[in-house]
């Protein structure tokens, strides 16, 4: 009797440790969607180059293709941390300025990110989840410009970087122990402008 209550015991035991094993461990993957760029309006480009003296009408581009590479740790059912490499696209401008001379500006903004997050998990069942994220993100932006008027071409560029919030929510099904695939919104906080990232993805578990 005492051997049969050990053995009981011991399943047990090994049952509850391989049920905690599957809500555990190191996952990778990638996602690929698109972007939106906010506060990137063609009156919102016009509203700031009138601060500086210059009447301009322009058309903007606020959409392109983004995908992330990333990696975690799910430390238990409900929690993990993850980190990513997010390229986040590129944003562009076509202005013709009208004063103080004639001309044109077309600009380009390319923006990429690196994220740390915390994802709080809610599992519905043995293979689907809703998530929601919330983390910081290090985010740099190379802003090139070319210009003509009068004849006269000049090109002109800088770099930009920060770091703000990055958060969003997402739904991830998983097909087998090591297949998931998810789909997901973020928003990137970059200084005085967000870009929202909705993607598609996979993930391989450890």
């Amino acid at each position: 009797m005492n051997k049969q209550i050990l053995f009981l015991a011991l399943s047990a035991a090994l049952a509850a440790t391989s049920a905690q094993a599957a809500d555990t461990g190191f996952y990778v993957g990638g996602s690929f969607g698109q972007v939106n760029v906010s506060d990137f309006s063609g009156a919102d480009l016009d509203a700031e180059l009138a601060a500086q003296g210059i009447t301009a009408s322009s058309s903007t581009d606020d959409t392109d293709t983004g995908w992330k590479v990333f990696a975690g740790y799910q430390f238990m059912k409900f929690f993990a941390v993850e980190g990513a490499y997010t390229n986040l696209g590129e944003a562009t401008a076509h202005s013709i300025i009208t004063a103080p001379v004639a001309g044109t500006v077309d600009t380009t903004v390319e923006t990429e990110a690196w994220t740390v997050s915390a994802l709080g998990i809610l599992p519905l069942g043995d293979s689907f989840s809703l998530f929601a994220r919330l983390g910081v993100n290090f985010w740099n932006a190379d802003i090139s410009a070319v210009g003509t008027g009068g004849g006269v071409t000049a090109a002109v560029s800088e770099d930009d970087d920060g770091t703000d919030m990055v958060y969003g929510v997402g739904a991830a099904y998983r097909f087998t122990k090591n297949l998931s695939v998810r789909g997901e919104w973020e928003r990137y906080a970059l200084d005085d402008a967000d870009v929202d990232l909705w993607s598609a993805g996979v993930s391989w578990n450890f």
